[in-house]
Protein backbone atom coordinates (compact mmCIF):
# COMPACT_ATOMS: atom_id res chain seq x y z
CA UNK A 1 0.00 0.00 0.00
CA UNK A 2 1.61 3.43 -0.56
CA UNK A 3 0.04 6.44 0.75
CA UNK A 4 -0.80 9.75 -0.91
CA UNK A 5 0.15 12.42 1.35
CA UNK A 6 -0.64 16.22 0.18
CA UNK A 7 -1.39 19.48 1.49
CA UNK A 8 -2.18 21.44 4.83
CA UNK A 9 -3.85 24.91 4.66
CA UNK A 10 -3.69 27.30 7.45
CA UNK A 11 -7.11 28.90 7.45
CA UNK A 12 -9.96 27.52 9.38
CA UNK A 13 -12.93 28.13 7.97
CA UNK A 14 -16.75 26.39 8.38
CA UNK A 15 -20.96 26.38 7.98
CA UNK A 16 -23.19 26.22 10.88
CA UNK A 17 -27.26 26.53 10.75
CA UNK A 18 -28.81 30.02 11.56
CA UNK A 19 -32.90 29.52 11.20
CA UNK A 20 -33.16 27.57 7.68
CA UNK A 21 -30.18 29.35 6.34
CA UNK A 22 -26.36 28.32 6.50
CA UNK A 23 -23.50 30.40 7.08
CA UNK A 24 -20.58 29.94 5.86
CA UNK A 25 -17.76 31.18 7.92
CA UNK A 26 -14.83 31.28 5.69
CA UNK A 27 -12.25 32.51 8.26
CA UNK A 28 -12.62 30.18 11.56
CA UNK A 29 -14.29 26.70 12.42
CA UNK A 30 -16.15 26.62 15.20
CA UNK A 31 -17.67 23.78 17.87
CA UNK A 32 -21.11 24.56 16.72
CA UNK A 33 -20.30 24.57 12.67
CA UNK A 34 -22.84 21.85 10.93
CA UNK A 35 -19.32 21.01 8.83
CA UNK A 36 -15.99 22.07 9.28
CA UNK A 37 -14.05 23.46 6.04
CA UNK A 38 -9.99 23.61 6.89
CA UNK A 39 -8.24 21.37 4.82
CA UNK A 40 -6.57 18.41 6.48
CA UNK A 41 -3.40 16.64 5.87
CA UNK A 42 -4.71 14.11 3.10
CA UNK A 43 -3.96 10.47 2.94
CA UNK A 44 -5.81 8.09 0.56
CA UNK A 45 -4.86 4.19 0.44
CA UNK A 46 -4.09 3.36 -3.28
CA UNK A 47 -6.28 -0.21 -3.41
CA UNK A 48 -6.33 -3.30 -5.93
CA UNK A 49 -10.02 -3.68 -6.33
CA UNK A 50 -10.93 -7.65 -5.65
CA UNK A 51 -9.44 -10.15 -8.70
CA UNK A 52 -8.93 -7.11 -11.20
CA UNK A 53 -5.66 -5.28 -12.24
CA UNK A 54 -7.84 -1.92 -11.57
CA UNK A 55 -6.51 0.63 -8.03
CA UNK A 56 -8.60 2.93 -6.97
CA UNK A 57 -7.93 5.78 -4.18
CA UNK A 58 -10.64 7.94 -2.68
CA UNK A 59 -10.79 11.57 -2.46
CA UNK A 60 -12.91 13.59 0.33
CA UNK A 61 -13.27 17.00 -0.05
CA UNK A 62 -15.16 17.48 3.35
CA UNK A 63 -16.28 15.46 5.94
CA UNK A 64 -19.56 15.99 8.12
CA UNK A 65 -20.90 14.20 11.14
CA UNK A 66 -24.45 13.07 10.59
CA UNK A 67 -27.04 14.74 12.08
CA UNK A 68 -30.08 16.67 11.55
CA UNK A 69 -28.48 19.21 10.87
CA UNK A 70 -26.52 17.45 8.07
CA UNK A 71 -29.43 16.24 6.60
CA UNK A 72 -30.83 19.80 5.92
CA UNK A 73 -28.14 20.80 4.36
CA UNK A 74 -27.34 17.97 2.05
CA UNK A 75 -30.99 18.73 0.97
CA UNK A 76 -30.50 22.29 0.36
CA UNK A 77 -27.15 21.27 -1.53
CA UNK A 78 -28.86 18.70 -3.35
CA UNK A 79 -31.20 21.55 -4.82
CA UNK A 80 -29.31 23.89 -4.05
CA UNK A 81 -32.02 26.16 -2.42
CA UNK A 82 -32.11 29.86 -1.33
CA UNK A 83 -30.69 28.71 2.37
CA UNK A 84 -27.10 28.98 0.43
CA UNK A 85 -25.87 32.03 -1.30
CA UNK A 86 -24.65 31.19 -4.55
CA UNK A 87 -21.05 32.77 -3.82
CA UNK A 88 -20.74 29.87 -1.16
CA UNK A 89 -21.55 27.09 -3.09
CA UNK A 90 -19.25 28.46 -5.64
CA UNK A 91 -15.85 28.95 -3.07
CA UNK A 92 -17.28 25.14 -1.69
CA UNK A 93 -16.96 23.39 -5.39
CA UNK A 94 -13.92 25.13 -6.53
CA UNK A 95 -12.04 24.88 -3.00
CA UNK A 96 -13.11 21.04 -3.36
CA UNK A 97 -11.66 21.06 -7.27
CA UNK A 98 -8.16 22.56 -6.51
CA UNK A 99 -7.96 20.45 -3.40
CA UNK A 100 -8.34 17.46 -5.52
CA UNK A 101 -6.18 19.31 -7.92
CA UNK A 102 -3.34 19.28 -5.74
CA UNK A 103 -3.30 15.83 -4.64
CA UNK A 104 -4.01 14.13 -8.06
CA UNK A 105 -3.28 16.49 -11.08
CA UNK A 106 -6.76 16.76 -12.55
CA UNK A 107 -5.16 17.48 -15.91
CA UNK A 108 -3.60 13.69 -15.63
CA UNK A 109 -7.22 11.88 -16.31
CA UNK A 110 -8.65 10.12 -19.12
CA UNK A 111 -11.86 10.40 -18.26
CA UNK A 112 -14.68 11.41 -15.65
CA UNK A 113 -17.88 9.37 -14.70
CA UNK A 114 -20.98 10.10 -12.39
CA UNK A 115 -24.01 8.36 -11.92
CA UNK A 116 -27.38 9.78 -12.67
CA UNK A 117 -28.88 11.90 -10.29
CA UNK A 118 -31.42 15.38 -10.01
CA UNK A 119 -28.27 16.43 -7.25
CA UNK A 120 -27.81 19.69 -8.86
CA UNK A 121 -24.37 20.42 -6.50
CA UNK A 122 -22.76 17.11 -8.02
CA UNK A 123 -23.85 18.49 -11.14
CA UNK A 124 -21.70 21.72 -10.52
CA UNK A 125 -18.77 19.49 -9.08
CA UNK A 126 -18.74 17.72 -12.53
CA UNK A 127 -18.77 20.68 -14.59
CA UNK A 128 -16.49 22.44 -12.47
CA UNK A 129 -13.98 19.29 -12.26
CA UNK A 130 -13.94 18.99 -16.32
CA UNK A 131 -13.57 22.86 -16.99
CA UNK A 132 -10.19 22.19 -14.61
CA UNK A 133 -8.96 19.17 -15.75
CA UNK A 134 -9.76 19.50 -19.38
CA UNK A 135 -10.85 15.85 -20.45
CA UNK A 136 -12.78 15.57 -23.49
CA UNK A 137 -14.38 12.15 -22.32
CA UNK A 138 -17.35 12.95 -20.06
CA UNK A 139 -20.26 11.03 -18.69
CA UNK A 140 -22.37 13.11 -16.19
CA UNK A 141 -25.01 9.84 -16.59
CA UNK A 142 -22.32 6.96 -17.18
CA UNK A 143 -24.57 4.55 -14.48
CA UNK A 144 -28.50 4.05 -14.54
CA UNK A 145 -30.77 1.34 -12.05
CA UNK A 146 -30.86 -2.10 -13.41
CA UNK A 147 -33.92 -3.78 -13.28
CA UNK A 148 -35.27 -5.64 -10.02
CA UNK A 149 -35.29 -8.76 -11.70
CA UNK A 150 -31.11 -8.35 -12.42
CA UNK A 151 -30.66 -7.65 -8.64
CA UNK A 152 -28.33 -10.59 -7.23
CA UNK A 153 -27.49 -11.55 -3.45
CA UNK A 154 -23.97 -12.68 -2.50
CA UNK A 155 -24.98 -16.01 -1.57
CA UNK A 156 -21.86 -17.51 -0.32
CA UNK A 157 -21.78 -14.79 2.19
CA UNK A 158 -25.61 -15.10 3.11
CA UNK A 159 -25.74 -18.50 3.71
CA UNK A 160 -22.94 -18.25 6.09
CA UNK A 161 -25.20 -15.80 8.35
CA UNK A 162 -27.03 -17.47 11.27
CA UNK A 163 -30.57 -18.24 11.01
CA UNK A 164 -32.19 -15.33 11.69
CA UNK A 165 -30.48 -12.85 10.02
CA UNK A 166 -30.48 -15.15 7.03
CA UNK A 167 -33.71 -14.70 6.93
CA UNK A 168 -33.99 -11.22 7.53
CA UNK A 169 -31.54 -10.45 4.39
CA UNK A 170 -33.95 -13.31 2.63
CA UNK A 171 -37.10 -10.82 3.14
CA UNK A 172 -35.70 -7.82 2.21
CA UNK A 173 -33.81 -8.89 -0.90
CA UNK A 174 -37.92 -10.29 -1.67
CA UNK A 175 -39.13 -7.06 -0.62
CA UNK A 176 -36.15 -5.14 -2.34
CA UNK A 177 -36.62 -6.41 -5.78
CA UNK A 178 -40.44 -6.65 -6.48
CA UNK A 179 -41.26 -5.46 -10.10
CA UNK A 180 -44.30 -3.25 -8.49
CA UNK A 181 -41.52 -0.56 -7.42
CA UNK A 182 -37.75 0.56 -8.50
CA UNK A 183 -34.89 -0.84 -6.31
CA UNK A 184 -33.25 2.22 -4.09
CA UNK A 185 -30.24 0.48 -1.99
CA UNK A 186 -30.77 3.12 0.16
CA UNK A 187 -33.99 1.59 1.61
CA UNK A 188 -32.34 -1.21 2.38
CA UNK A 189 -30.98 -1.87 5.88
CA UNK A 190 -27.42 -0.93 6.07
CA UNK A 191 -25.72 -3.88 7.61
CA UNK A 192 -27.40 -6.00 5.03
CA UNK A 193 -26.46 -3.73 2.05
CA UNK A 194 -23.00 -5.40 1.45
CA UNK A 195 -24.78 -8.40 -0.11
CA UNK A 196 -26.71 -6.84 -2.83
CA UNK A 197 -25.16 -6.25 -5.86
CA UNK A 198 -25.71 -5.35 -9.51
CA UNK A 199 -28.32 -2.79 -8.55
CA UNK A 200 -26.26 -0.19 -11.34
CA UNK A 201 -25.03 -0.97 -14.59
CA UNK A 202 -23.93 1.21 -17.22
CA UNK A 203 -26.10 3.59 -19.35
CA UNK A 204 -26.84 1.32 -22.31
CA UNK A 205 -27.21 3.86 -24.98
CA UNK A 206 -23.81 5.17 -23.99
CA UNK A 207 -22.10 2.06 -22.91
CA UNK A 208 -19.47 1.15 -26.33
CA UNK A 209 -18.13 5.12 -26.25
CA UNK A 210 -17.99 4.04 -22.19
CA UNK A 211 -15.73 0.93 -22.32
CA UNK A 212 -13.28 2.77 -24.82
CA UNK A 213 -13.13 5.90 -22.67
CA UNK A 214 -12.74 3.44 -19.65
CA UNK A 215 -10.27 0.31 -20.82
CA UNK A 216 -7.12 1.27 -19.56
CA UNK A 217 -7.68 4.33 -18.98
CA UNK A 218 -7.23 7.02 -15.59
CA UNK A 219 -10.69 7.91 -14.60
CA UNK A 220 -12.48 10.11 -11.66
CA UNK A 221 -15.65 8.95 -10.44
CA UNK A 222 -17.77 11.93 -8.91
CA UNK A 223 -20.34 11.36 -6.55
CA UNK A 224 -21.98 14.19 -4.13
CA UNK A 225 -22.22 12.24 -1.06
CA UNK A 226 -20.69 8.87 0.54
CA UNK A 227 -22.56 6.80 3.50
CA UNK A 228 -22.22 3.56 3.55
CA UNK A 229 -20.05 3.41 0.35
CA UNK A 230 -22.38 0.47 -0.95
CA UNK A 231 -23.30 2.47 -4.65
CA UNK A 232 -20.27 3.43 -5.03
CA UNK A 233 -18.35 0.24 -4.69
CA UNK A 234 -21.27 -1.05 -7.22
CA UNK A 235 -19.92 1.65 -9.79
CA UNK A 236 -16.20 0.63 -9.00
CA UNK A 237 -16.75 -2.62 -9.86
CA UNK A 238 -18.46 -1.77 -13.20
CA UNK A 239 -15.28 0.50 -14.30
CA UNK A 240 -13.26 -2.37 -13.15
CA UNK A 241 -14.91 -5.05 -15.07
CA UNK A 242 -14.49 -2.79 -18.30
CA UNK A 243 -10.65 -2.54 -17.27
CA UNK A 244 -9.82 0.97 -15.75
CA UNK A 245 -6.36 0.86 -14.73
CA UNK A 246 -7.02 3.72 -12.11
CA UNK A 247 -9.82 5.21 -10.04
CA UNK A 248 -9.69 8.13 -8.06
CA UNK A 249 -13.08 8.57 -6.50
CA UNK A 250 -14.14 12.33 -6.06
CA UNK A 251 -16.41 12.18 -2.84
CA UNK A 252 -17.48 16.12 -1.99
CA UNK A 253 -18.88 15.19 1.24
CA UNK A 254 -18.07 12.39 3.37
CA UNK A 255 -20.63 11.58 6.00
CA UNK A 256 -20.30 10.17 9.22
Amino acid sequence: MKYIKTFESYVKEGVKKVGDTFEFDWLADMPDDVMPLQFKKYRGKTLKFEGSETTYTYYYAYEMLKSDFSTDFMKSLKTLDDNIKPRDVSQLVNKAVMGFDNVFGANKFDTIVSPTSSSLILTEVVNQLQKKSGVANLFSEAFVKNASTDITLDMNKVNNLPEKTYKSVMKSFEKATAPDKPFKIKEIFSAYRKFFHDFIKFNKSEDRKLFNAVEGKKVILVDDYKTSGTTIKEMLKQLSDCGAAEVVIFVLIKLG
